[in-house]
Order: structure tokens, then C-alpha cells, then sequence
């Protein structure tokens, strides 16, 4: 095997490794938050994560171009051995004088024209696999479950106490000690009831500033 063929078998690899990883983590940590009683599903996502998403579609998009391009060197090759040499030059504007041997220049251009196929197919794995190790970095802080014991990420099967509190019309929810709220609620009645057993105030139940 050549040098890329097996950096794209180890990247395969590694991405599908990696990817039954974050999906067993997933399962344990759902098993895990039902067994505390989940009250809802959240999304934990920062602007700055938004960022991040521009490498997996980067690396959707390069896997797709390359197996665009095996296409195109297919079919390439597909026209020499249906019309010959003559008619690429032709398209390239080629004059079919540079040929000193139609034959051998037609053999070696189908010859090169499925090497670049399939060195564009180990391509197109190579990026799928480091999209799947891009997915299972970035799938972990995407969110989690609050918890009737408190929140639990998404691909981790602990359960951290958290103080949920009301700020400027919103249902701020803290992890332990954390001056940084994690998420952000909308300050319902429907979210009130749901997580009255973690509201730092249960009185604040009887508010007037419900919207």
C-alpha cells in the first residue's frame, strides 16, 4: 500500500473508532440521566462553538469533491476508450501531431486517469474519517439532560448538581459553584413547573414575572 492509502485506512479507522466511542458514551449517559429522571433535553452550544461547525463541513465537503473528482477521471478515461486519444486532444485544442505513438499515449492517459480515482476515492475516506473525529470531539459539549439530580452531559454518565436562577426574564442554569451560566431557559410557567425541584427559590413558582 501506498503512503495515502494508508494515512486514509488509519483516518477511517480511527473516525469509526472514534465514533462508536461517543455513540456507547451516548447511550451510557442517556441510561445514566433516566435513571435520575430526566426533565428535558437542552442544548449547550456557545457562539464560539458555531465556529467549529465550519471544520465538519469543510471535511463533509472535501469527501464529497473527491468522489466528484473519481467520477470525472472515470469518465475521462471512459471517453479515450470509447473514441481515443485524438478526441481529448481535440476538446484540449491539441493538435494530434505531438502523438508519436496514439496507442501507448492512449494506454498510459487511461492508465493515470484510474489513479487519480482511486487515490480520489482514499481521499474521500480519509476526509469522512476525520469528520467523524471532528463529530465526536465537537458532540460532546453540544448539550445534555437536566436531571431531577442535576445536569448531565450528553457523552458523560455523572450527574453534576446544578442552581437554576432567574436573571433579567431568563432561567439561568449553573453548574455547582459556576459564575457562568451553562444554558439559558425561557422563563415559563412550563419550565417552572418542570424544574421547581432545582429552582434556588421554590417560592419563585408564585411569581408575577411569568411570561
Amino acid at each position: 500500500m501506498q503512503v495515502h492509502e494508508v494515512v486514509s485506512a488509519m483516518c477511517l479507522g480511527m473516525g469509526l473508532g472514534a465514533a462508536i466511542l461517543w455513540i456507547k458514551a451516548c447511550i451510557k449517559a442517556r441510561k445514566k440521566a433516566e435513571a435520575s429522571g430526566i426533565l428535558r433535553f437542552a442544548f449547550a452550544v456557545k457562539p464560539w462553538y458555531l465556529l467549529c461547525i465550519f471544520s465538519l463541513v469543510l471535511c463533509l465537503y472535501n469527501a464529497g469533491m473527491s468522489l466528484h473528482n473519481r467520477g470525472v477521471y472515470l469518465h475521462r478515461a471512459e471517453l479515450v476508450e470509447q473514441h481515443g486519444i485524438e478526441y481529448v486532444l481535440d476538446k484540449a485544442g491539441i493538435s494530434e501531431d505531438v502523438l508519436s505513438d496514439g496507442e501507448r499515449t492512449a494506454a498510459l492517459y487511461i492508465k493515470a486517469q484510474h489513479a487519480k480515482a482511486s487515490a480520489s476515492v482514499y481521499a474521500a475516506l480519509k476526509h469522512f474519517g476525520v469528520f467523524l473525529i471532528c463529530l465526536s470531539i465537537l458532540g460532546t459539549p453540544v448539550g445534555g439532560y437536566i436531571t431531577r439530580d442535576g445536569w448531565c452531559w450528553i457523552t458523560r454518565d455523572t450527574i453534576i448538581p446544578v442552581r437554576i436562577q432567574e436573571e433579567n426574564g431568563k432561567l439561568l442554569l449553573y453548574l455547582k459553584d459556576s459564575d457562568r451560566a451553562l444554558l439559558s431557559l425561557p422563563d415559563t410557567w412550563e419550565e417552572r413547573e418542570r424544574l421547581a425541584l432545582l429552582m434556588a427559590e421554590p417560592e419563585a413558582l408564585e411569581t408575577n414575572s411569568i411570561s
